[in-house]
Formats: C-alpha cells, structure tokens, sequence
C-alpha cells in the first residue's frame, strides 16, 4: 500500500522545507495551496522545485469555504491508499496598518481565509483519518514575518493568527487519541523553517506514542509557554 502525506498550507518558505523533507521519505506527497486574498511575498507553487515524476499530487483549493475544504479531503481520499500523516502549515501573514485604517473587507478576508480555514480543514482531515482507522495530524506554526523597523505600522494580523492557530491545535492536542494521533511544531525564531522541517521529520520517524498530544519545537522558547513544549 502506497503511504501518502498531505500537505496543506499558505505559500511559504516553511510549506517548500516540509515538501522538500517529506519527498525524500515517502512514495507520493499531496499537496495543496491555502489560497489568499492577500498580496504575500512568498514563493507560489510555481517557484518550488520540480518533483520526482509520479511523487506529487497536487489538489485545487479554490476557496476556504466549508464545501472547499470538504471537496479536498474527498479528493485526496479518492486519490490516495491511505493518508499517513496530515499536515496543516500556517506561516502568519503581516497586515501592517493601523486598526483606524483597516478596512472592514480586509478584516472579514483574515478571519475567513486565516481562523476559519483551518477549522475547516481539521475538522475534515480528522474525520478523513479517523475513517481510514489511524493516521498523524500534524499542526505546524511558523514565524516568517522579518522583524519590522521602528518607523512602520504595527501589524495588526500576524500575532493575531498566530495565536489563533496555536490556541486551536491547543484544543486538538487534548483530543489526540490512540487511532489519531494530533502531534504539533512550532518555533519562534525567524527563518528557521528548514532545521523545523528536519526535527518534525525526525520526531515522526521515531514514531514514539509519547510525543502525541503536545508540542515539539526546533528552537528556543520563544512565542510559546516553554513548560508545553517537549524538549
């Protein structure tokens, strides 16, 4: 049986490290963009390196509306033996203006493609995995936002969803069980995504029961409360 890992996430440097590191350890790869309606000087799907012939799937999300995400998990169900691990990326956009100036639609656009999302897709990568009998759902968090000279507007989207996505794998690790295990990574310091993409890797391939249910971090304490990170 072929072993498929889906990868779902915003385009970022944190999304290329963790396509690199999983197509060099499995035989197919699926992944899929979150779609933005954000400008993000991020690299997009056509600047990641080419794949293996036959090694990677790649799914359409057009939007983040629930039938979206539903229609992408049916497909890569359809599409796929069996999903061994599930990835969701989440590398916070910035929107740096002041609260006066931002516009009402910019702030609908960061709930509904940023927070609402990935409910969305957890609870369906979830469910997929709990159909098949087990599987890994790996929530990953990574800070790419350079840091900001004095003189610029505070960002007012960035710490907000981040805190929005660690406080919602916060809620899923305390339902990990023994068929699906709910693992997360994170690390606070700036683009370190390659070294964050070896250590989950590396936490996976150990595949110890122990590291289900929490977080696990490449870096120092940083963002996060230390005492819920395993070292």
């Amino acid at each position: 049986m072929t072993r498929s890992i889906v990868m779902v996430g915003n385009e970022s440097p944190a999304f290329a490290a963790f396509r690199s590191e999983a197509l060099a350890r499995v035989e197919r790869v699926c992944c899929a963009f979150l779609p933005s309606r954000f400008d993000t000087p991020t690299p997009g799907p056509d600047k990641l390196d080419a794949a293996p012939l036959g090694r990677e799937l790649l799914f359409d999300l057009p939007s983040t509306s629930p039938l979206a995400c539903h229609t992408l998990v049916l497909d890569i169900k359809n599409r796929c033996e069996r999903v061994s691990e599930f990835f969701l990326i989440f590398s916070p956009i910035s929107l740096r203006t002041s609260i006066q100036e931002a516009g009402v639609a910019d702030i609908d656009r960061l709930c509904d493609d940023f927070i609402k999302s990935w409910l969305f897709l957890a609870r369906e990568a979830v469910g997929l995995l709990s159909a098949q009998g087990s599987g890994k759902l790996c929530m990953v968090l990574t800070d790419e936002i350079a840091p900001s000279d004095e003189d610029e507007k505070p960002d007012i989207a960035g710490p907000l969803l981040s805190a929005a996505f660690k406080s919602m794998t916060d809620s899923l690790l305390g339902q990990s069980g023994p068929d699906v295990s709910i693992i997360a990574f994170g690390d606070h310091e700036h683009a370190r995504t390659n070294a964050l993409a070896a250590y989950c890797f590396k936490i996976l391939d150990e595949d110890r029961p122990a590291a289900a249910g929490k977080w696990h971090r490449a870096g120092r304490a940083g963002l996060f409360n230390p005492r819920k990170w395993n070292a």
